[in-house]
């Protein structure tokens, strides 16, 4: 698999094959990773010196070198290169409703409020960061357009409050609220590179538009599989004490009247909340909106991990992208939605391996509404089945 230096105008500058193994991470949410090993030579660190910016065939993602790492042993003198995605420049930009005061002359709080969907949002501050101050630009950044890649339907628009802040941490934060993707892509060998907020293509077999994607050892497409489930985090129910009331948020998906031990209260203090924001609806709505981000927080974790076999008939890139929203069937019949979060690639001598990295969406249980094919047509159901579903939950 060959790695490509870029030059100056993100053209194609080196090519490079010569390591000894390699793992890309790509993912659906903010800057993926990359490891490289190979022989500690002057003309390899001259090639991957710090700074210096990469890609791989077939990836329209750019990664930039951060770290050597010297390893010497018995047998050999190997350098170690690391790096990061270029979306880490967010980590070195800041979101503010503008260059000046926290507070205006009247001692009241400056903030940048205003309404619009996940997606608009994102977009929207990603504008403020680059042109806060003259130079806060980012190199080859084209205009950002209002595009939502996907075909996931996009949740309604909500408002925002924005302070000083990191702009991947708020940018992180709401995509996570709205289950949303970005990232920053290079698209052709030009100076350009184009940022993008993504909701998914839904390719699970609840939908006839595009051919599904279902991973499942049963039909032998995935090996090595690892599951992690866990609630150890998960709160369904928020407490928001603000300066002029208090309010409990439910998550959505759950039932309101949740009690006992499946009760697990987040408590939120939201006393920044704009002092002139009558009490009444539009309190309450500032207040649920704070609720739902800090139970965005305190999700449930499932996350999957799998090789996918080499004759496996999914191609990354073809028949599925970061943020698609997929099918994994277990051995007990569950169909859980996942979406992908992350593309591994590791190269070295035991030959070239990729898989997805998977996170939970939903799960479709055995014996419920959702473990039934939602494309079928109930006349098409044979009656003595169709009995059946009268006393599904």
């Amino acid at each position: 698999m060959d790695i490509y230096t870029l030059d100056d105008q993100l053209r194609r500058f080196e090519v490079f094959d010569a390591y000894k193994s390699l793992i890309w991470v790509e993912r659906n949410r903010g800057p993926g990773e990359f490891e490289l090993f190979t022989i500690n030579t002057k003309a390899a660190r001259d090639i991957f010196q710090r700074g210096r910016r990469l890609t791989r065939r077939g990836s329209k993602c750019v990664m930039v070198v951060e770290t050597h790492t010297y390893i010497a042993n018995s047998d050999e003198r190997l350098l170690k290169v690391y790096g990061r995605g270029v979306e880490k420049v967010f980590e070195d930009r800041v979101v503010a409703p503008s260059f000046g005061a926290t507070e205006d002359a009247t001692g009241k709080e400056v903030v940048w409020t205003f309404t619009a969907t996940g997606s608009q949002a994102i977009r929207d501050i990603v504008r403020k960061a680059t042109t806060l101050q003259p130079n806060d630009s980012i190199t080859y950044l084209q205009p950002i357009d209002d595009v939502t890649e996907g075909t996931i339907p996009e949740d309604d628009a909500g408002s925002y409050d924005v302070r000083p802040a990191s702009l991947i941490e708020t940018v992180n934060e709401i995509a996570e609220v709205y289950r949303l993707g970005w990232g920053i892509e290079r698209l052709a060998d030009e100076p350009k590179l184009y940022f993008k907020v993504t909701t998914g293509v839904d390719r699970t077999t609840g939908q006839a538009v595009v051919p599904p994607v279902v991973f499942s050892e049963e039909l032998e497409n995935l090996t090595d599989v690892s599951t992690v489930e866990s609630d150890k985090d998960y709160k369904n129910v928020a407490y928001v004490f603000g300066k002029r009331g208090a309010l409990e948020v439910t998550r959505p998906d759950e039932d309101p009247t949740v009690s006992g031990l499946a009760r697990r209260v987040v408590y939120v203090v939201a006393d920044d909340i704009d002092d002139e924001i009558p009490a009444g609806t539009a309190y309450n709505e500032a207040l649920t909106r704070r609720g739902l981000i800090e139970l965005a927080k305190h999700k449930p974790i499932m996350a999957f991990e799998g090789e996918a076999r080499e004759n496996s008939s999914y191609v990354y890139g073809a028949d599925y992208n970061l943020g698609d929203l997929i099918e994994h069937r277990d051995e007990f019949g569950n169909r859980n939605y996942m979406v992908v979060s992350e593309q591994t690639l590791v190269v070295d001598a035991e030959g070239i391996r990729s898989y997805p990295s998977l996170t939970y969406y939903k799960q479709a249980v055995v014996g419920t509404w959702d473990a039934y094919n939602p494309t079928q047509h109930w006349d098409d159901v044979p009656n003595d089945t169709a009995h059946e579903w009268d006393d599904l939950p």
